[in-house]
């Protein structure tokens, strides 16, 4: 768990900032004090909230996605491949275009990095009203998962006993299966939902 935490605590703060990261720790804490106290040798609990709790806070979006394409060891890796001489092109389907029903990607060349920059330096804008990206379908989805799945670690974590221990490590796995973009991520995320019925928690306002 402490792995764990050592690699995704850094990350988090990188993604948003530091109260960001904090929350995540607390969560953890929340969730490893009660495993402690009902089932003392095992850790599969937290360690996987740990693990799917991270992969939700730190969805995909735009400004993610700009960090990640600019990292140095990215950019060292293209030029390991690639030489001096490989050109660079970006290509993206901004979703504010594609709402608009353009059905393929559009293509940027190196200065395109220069707009990453921006959009990372505008990471704070992330869930806000200014958030201009926020506002796609999936982006809502993305953040309502946050919250939903926090309550559900929760409520299993409240009446945790060795019983029902088992079910509520199996609950908090759940998030592995939300994979891909877009659409095939909105029906993983159905599926999610269904998993978790049938563990017997179910989405709120059901």
């Amino acid at each position: 768990l402490e792995r764990l935490l050592e690699v995704r605590v850094p990350e988090l703060i990188a993604y948003q900032n530091e109260s960001y990261a904090h929350r995540y720790v607390e969560d953890i804490k929340r969730v490893y004090d009660k495993e402690r106290a009902v089932c003392p040798d095992s850790y599969a609990l937290s360690e996987a909230v740990a693990r799917y709790l991270f992969k939700l806070m730190a969805y995909k979006d735009e400004y993610e996605v700009a960090r990640l394409s600019l990292k140095r060891d990215v950019q060292e890796a293209m030029r390991e491949q690639f030489g001096e001489v490989g050109r660079l092109r970006y290509h993206l389907h901004p979703p504010i275009l594609k709402a608009f029903g353009l059905k393929r990607k559009l293509q940027f060349g190196p200065w395109f990095k220069l707009v990453y920059r921006a959009l990372y330096a505008l990471k704070g804008l992330r869930g806000t009203r200014l958030d201009i990206f926020g506002y796609d379908k999936v982006r809502r989805v993305e953040r309502d998962l946050i919250l939903q799945y926090r309550r559900l670690i929760f409520a299993a974590v409240d009446n945790l006993s060795e019983d029902n221990y088992a079910q509520a490590a199996q609950l908090a796995q759940l998030p592995d299966m939300i994979r891909g973009f877009d659409e095939v991520k909105l029906r993983n995320v159905e599926r999610f939902w269904s998993e978790a019925r049938t563990l017997g928690y179910s989405q709120a306002g059901d």
